[in-house]
């Protein structure tokens, strides 16, 4: 089963008229020299669903192929509420906190909770990161994908606001 399939199959379950369905681009997007692989599509597919969730009451559930379908979603609802009142509970096998320099695909379904703490390059990026927006984030069964607690790597605000759960890993902070 591919991505797509899983996600309309899922969709099928769900009531027609209280769906929305973003497009995504035929081509596969060029990385307009970010590191991101597909980053034009990327982009593209971002600012439809930014679009989309203006559009829509809350709550919203998000439906995609991978973890990079959750940003504009998860930005969405860090930027309409008050600092330090979000709390994000990211539940994945890896990390998903690879930047461009340390990820070994290129990927961008590695990067996602990086770009949510606004280190990513501009179109991905979260305008409002973690030190202008205090979130609380926690990472659960990651077993790949560790932050540094400080240091040029460190995303913005990564000491501040960023505590990581992998004890899934036996590697409890």
């Amino acid at each position: 089963m591919r991505l797509i399939d899983g996600a309309e199959a899922i969709r099928g379950d769900l009531p027609v008229a209280a769906t929305t369905v973003v497009s995504v681009p035929a081509a596969a997007g060029e990385s307009l020299d970010t590191g991101v692989h597909r980053f034009s599509a990327l982009a593209t597919i971002r600012d439809a669903a930014a679009a989309e969730l203006m559009l829509l009451e809350s709550p919203v559930v998000t439906i995609g192929g991978d973890c990079a379908a959750d940003l504009a979603s998860v930005q969405h609802v860090v930027g309409s509420r008050e600092p330090g009142s979000v709390a994000l509970v990211w539940f994945d096998a890896h990390g998903d906190v690879n930047d461009v320099a340390s990820s070994p695909s290129g990927a961008f379904h590695g990067m996602v909770v990086r770009a949510l703490l606004g280190d990513a390059p501009d179109g991905l990026a979260s305008e409002r990161a973690s030190h202008d927006l205090p979130v609380i984030l926690r990472i659960l069964g990651a077993l790949t994908g560790r932050l540094p607690a400080s240091g040029p790597s460190s995303p913005p605000g990564a000491g501040r606001h960023l505590s990581t759960d992998q004890q899934a890993a036996g590697d409890a902070p």
